[in-house]
């Protein structure tokens, strides 16, 4: 898993994941938390912009670095069956 291109948070987190709808980052964030993954999230939109819609709402998600594959892979599960929308991505190739 090439992690080189990721931005990392600390020394304990890196930012995995990126998404534009609130829904989308709310559900990733409660599923990895339920399965015993620590994570954080991270708002990019821009102050001069008086909105946080579509593409200038950008939110990253970020996971303990020691939990990076397990998280991959409920990120995968949930985009697989269609619980999040697929206007996301990672930040690296997984």
């Amino acid at each position: 898993m090439r992690t080189d291109q990721t931005d990392f948070i600390g020394d304990e987190y890196v930012e995995i994941y990126y998404a534009y709808r609130f829904t989308d980052v709310d559900i990733l964030i409660n599923v990895l938390r339920q399965n015993g993954v620590l994570c954080e999230k991270r708002g990019l939109a821009p102050s001069q912009f008086p909105f946080t819609v579509g593409k200038h709402s950008q939110t990253r998600i970020s996971v303990r670095r020691d939990q990076l594959e397990r998280a991959v892979e409920i990120i995968r599960q949930a985009l697989e069956d269609g619980a999040i929308s697929e206007d996301g991505g990672f930040m690296f190739e997984p």
